[in-house]
């Protein structure tokens, strides 16, 4: 079994950071996410395709790095303070996986959810984003 006694301060501290990390690096990525983002199938990171193989791993490596810890902070968020469905959605868009798109778009059409982007957006004088019809993400 394991002791978890002296850990108490250190889930704390984990828990507040991803709680300013929600709060401030979320919407930005949001902010500057293309309007088209859900709607268009057009790769992303398609300019990697020209780089040095080296630097192409290294991106997607790191890309999708970062996915997986934003969908574990999600994950943590849904029952600690923060924003969870944001983190996963943002963490999901950094994966490269089949049926990505799909699961993005699931996401998205979470009235919440979609509603809580346009209106970040917004106050940052960005246009909503546009969307698929939702037969399209459940198709």
């Amino acid at each position: 079994m394991i002791d978890l006694h002296g850990a108490g301060p250190w889930i704390v501290l984990a828990s507040g950071l991803m709680f300013a990390v929600s709060l401030t690096v979320l919407p930005i990525v949001i902010i500057y996410l293309p309007r088209d983002y859900f709607s268009s199938d057009t790769p992303r990171f398609a300019a990697l395709n020209e780089a040095h193989p080296v630097l192409r791993w290294v991106v997607l490596i790191v890309k999708n790095l970062g996915g997986v810890l934003l969908i574990a902070a999600g994950l943590v968020m849904l029952v600690t303070p923060g924003q969870g469905l944001l983190a996963l959605l943002v963490g999901v868009m950094l994966l490269d996986v089949p049926a990505k798109r799909k699961l993005e778009r699931k996401f998205l059409y979470r009235p919440s959810v979609l509603r809580v982007i346009n209106r970040i957006r917004a106050r940052a004088g960005r246009p909503p984003l546009d969307h698929a019809d939702q037969e399209d993400a459940e198709g």
